[in-house]
């Protein structure tokens, strides 16, 4: 309960903050603003997650197509085919997953993920 209050603050606050007329600084600067997460039952970096058998078969097809010294180009199709198993989106979970996931670097993902 706690948590959605604090949730339902914060929104307050960041529409505050986008309605208010700054002309020192740009609205841009707010723009991460509403960059923030809420752990939830189906939802929180403490839950396990991998990819399915069958989508393990789907991995090794898809790191095929790349050579070696290019895996990390595999990243957008690899996240989308854990998109596809989560239903259409991407818990916090298969991102911490994903940070350690074929020596990919770190930051390679995060900014994938978060642009």
């Amino acid at each position: 309960m706690l948590g959605r209050f604090a949730a339902a603050k914060r929104v307050l606050e960041i529409r505050e903050l986008l309605t208010r007329r700054h002309t020192s600084s740009p609205l841009r600067s707010f723009s991460t603003a509403l960059n923030y997460h809420l752990d939830s039952p189906d939802n929180n970096p403490d839950l396990p997650w991998e990819f399915t058998s069958a989508n393990k078969h789907k991995v090794k097809e898809i790191l095929s197509h790349y050579p070696s010294n290019y895996k990390q180009s595999a990243v957008i199709p690899l996240l989308d085919l854990a998109q596809q198993q989560h239903g259409g989106w991407l818990p916090v979970s298969a991102m911490n997953a994903w940070l350690g996931f074929n020596g990919l670097m770190m930051r390679i993902v995060v900014d994938l993920l978060f642009g």
